[in-house]
């Protein structure tokens, strides 16, 4: 009994002190430039002439019809930034803006000093820059009410009126709604041609359907017997549009090694084989880092020595993440008696 309040006693903390730090961030971000938010959503490229583009990020592609306040942010960021201009409260060629309106309607217009011989870089925010192809000059413009963010990046800080006028964003949104619904549940971002009428030029996907085996080492309750156990899964594991695992099907084997004692002297070592179907559910699956997965499985169980539990009836409930899964377990064995258990399992 004592045994059994410490291994439940293990687990809570175990649970208490399961910590995301250990876990590989997962998916894609689809521009990284992001400053404050890692979970994915999707993206819409609005090519302009040359290398100057707009991008509007936020939610899912196929919800996006619905963000109808685009232009009007467009149109209050035009009107801000030309009046902050004329009154030289903003320099002209500030190389990153950004623009905030609040819930309540309320706006904020920041920039960045134009400094030519920079402290430090970042190293990776140039990379990715030069990877995306996104010219000198930025413009962020953050609609915190809808939750939407437009990127605006320019060659030239003086076309940034003429760009912003001639480019309809509610027209460019209306027109992937319409021409590339069938792609809304496999691609993350969307590149939208504005020259000689709108034309979609490119598709990203992030899907990374895959095969995965580990291994798990951990200890389990089994009635009132504690016994080490290690196994092995093998997984089906599939993926959503930001590479983030969704569900997983898959077979198990796990051996239990239960002590045989007299008087407290050890007789000899008996095995219980778990052989075992599962399926899990990603339940964060908007999270490429903290994902925590709930799951049922169900099988047999076989033992030489054990008789109770030989060709006995298992299933139960799983739950766990990168670091830690945890199995409560139903047993019918061959006496028809329901003997009940708890595994903690640390993968591999």
């Amino acid at each position: 009994m004592i045994m059994k309040k410490l291994l439940l006693l293990a687990c809570g903390l175990a649970m208490a002190c399961a910590n995301p730090l250990f876990a590989q961030k997962e998916g894609v971000t689809q521009v990284d430039l992001l400053y404050t938010d890692d979970s994915p959503s999707d993206t819409l490229v609005i090519k302009l002439s040359g290398s100057d583009k707009i991008l509007i990020i936020g939610g899912n592609l196929k919800d996006m019809y619905k963000y109808k306040q685009a232009d009007s942010i467009k149109t209050l960021f035009l009107t801000d930034i030309l009046v902050a201009q004329a009154n030289n409260t903003l320099n002209a060629e500030a190389t990153k803006v950004y623009y905030f309106v609040t819930n309540n309607g309320k706006r904020r217009l920041k920039a960045e000093n134009v400094d030519l011989t920079e402290n430090a870089v970042n190293v990776a925010y140039e990379l990715k820059r030069l990877q995306l192809d996104l010219p000198k000059y930025e413009y962020h413009l953050f609609d915190l009410k809808n939750e939407y963010q437009i990127q605006i990046y320019l060659a030239d800080a003086k076309q940034l009126k003429t760009q912003l006028e001639n480019t309809n964003l509610g027209s460019a949104i209306n027109f992937v709604n319409t021409n590339a619904k069938k792609d809304f549940n496999r691609t993350f971002k969307l590149e939208l041609a504005t020259e000689n009428g709108y034309k979609i030029t490119n598709k990203t996907q992030g899907r990374s359907d895959a095969l995965m085996i580990n291994g798990s080492l951990g200890v389990g309750l089994i009635g009132n017997t504690i016994a080490p156990v290690a196994g092995i899964d093998m997984f089906l594991y599939l993926s959503n549009k930001y590479s983030v695992g969704q569900y997983k099907l898959g077979l198990s084997y796990n051996a239990f090694s239960v002590v045989n004692s007299i008087n407290g002297d050890v007789k000899g070592v008996s095995l219980i084989n778990s052989y075992s179907i599962k399926l899990l559910q990603n339940l964060n699956d908007g999270d490429p880092i903290n994902q925590q997965w709930l799951g049922l499985h169900g099988g047999i169980t076989k033992s030489n020595d054990l008789q109770s539990f030989d060709n006995a009836l298992k299933f139960g409930l799983l739950f766990g993440n990168k670091t830690m899964n945890y199995s409560f377990d139903f047993i019918r064995d061959s006496n028809k008696n329901w003997v009940y258990g708890l595994t903690v399992y640390f993968p591999f």
